[in-house]
This record gives C-alpha cells, structure tokens and sequence, in this order.
C-alpha cells in the first residue's frame, strides 16, 4: 500500500500504520539564536573541540563526542539544519534548532505511551568528565524495535539540538 502525492504538504501513506510529510522550511534563524555566552563547569573546559560536523555515524556517540560537537556548535552555525528531514536514513545526525525546528516531525512511526496518544520518550541526564551537562531523550521504534532516536542538548544552554537516528 503505496501512495504518492508529489510536493504537496499533504500526508503521505507508505505503510498502514507509517505516514509522512513533506518537510515544511523552518524561519530563519535569529542572531538570538546563537549561543554566546554559555557558562560551562571549569571540567568541562578540556573536553576537546570538532572542526567537522559528522553527518553520519553507525555507532552511539560517547558523551564526550556529543558535548564536543554541541560545544562546538558557537562556531560552526552553519552545521545547524533548517528544514525537517523526513525519514532520515539509519546513522543520519543533525542540528537542530529547538525554537524554530519541530524536529520530532521526521516521519517515523514511534512507540507510543499506555494511553495510546502520545509518543514514550526516556530521558536521562548524561555526565562528562564526572559533571551532569547533557540532557537525552531516547525514542524507541514502533516497527524495528533496534531502530532509535537520540536528542541531546546541553543543560546549561539547551538552544541547539543534536539528532543522530539509527540502530
């Protein structure tokens, strides 16, 4: 059961429970936007920086290489994406804005809570260097169940978002 509708905004039915949605481009990006000024813990300091954003990765990202790329994000705005990617494939990771990117529209099929309506998220606090500093939200597939969602973004300033999808 396969149906298509072009470039339309309308929904698209690929499986009887999966429907997606053509991405929708976000505004643009505000000078407020950028994150200047975040007061780190003195441990944190140390935590090496990244020059290149990795676009893909087939393992789980160490809490060291997610502080380091949210880290560096204040130098590199122009790793941060726009638009939505719809169904990105398995390794794909991103930045997001968080107030100008409902990232969480990617078109997959996630596990829902008891009630039904609403989609289950974990979430935890991960440590760096022995300091809490990252807040993570796991999301659990519906249909694969080794397929996930990672977002991470930084407690002391929680402007940008990182979103590796993959098994």
């Amino acid at each position: 059961m396969q149906t298509h509708q072009g470039a339309s905004s309308q929904p698209q039915t690929i499986h009887p429970a999966i429907t997606t949605q053509t991405p929708v481009k976000s505004a643009p990006l505000d000078k407020d936007d950028v994150v200047k000024n975040i007061q780190l813990p003195k441990e944190l300091e140390s935590v090496p920086t990244v020059t290149e954003f990795p676009s893909e990765r087939h393992r789980w990202n160490t809490n060291e290489e997610i502080a380091a790329i949210l880290l560096a994000f204040r130098e590199h705005q122009r790793w941060q994406s726009e638009d939505v990617r719809v169904w990105p494939s398995s390794g794909t990771m991103v930045l997001y804005s968080r107030k100008k990117v409902r990232y969480r529209r990617d078109g997959f099929c996630w596990k829902k809570r008891r009630d039904g309506k609403t989609t289950r998220e974990d979430h935890m606090k991960l440590k760096v260097q022995g300091v809490e500093c990252i807040y993570g939200c796991y999301v659990h597939s519906a249909i694969l169940q080794t397929f996930h969602r990672r977002c991470y973004w930084l407690l002391q300033g929680p402007l940008p978002v990182f979103v590796p999808t993959g098994m």
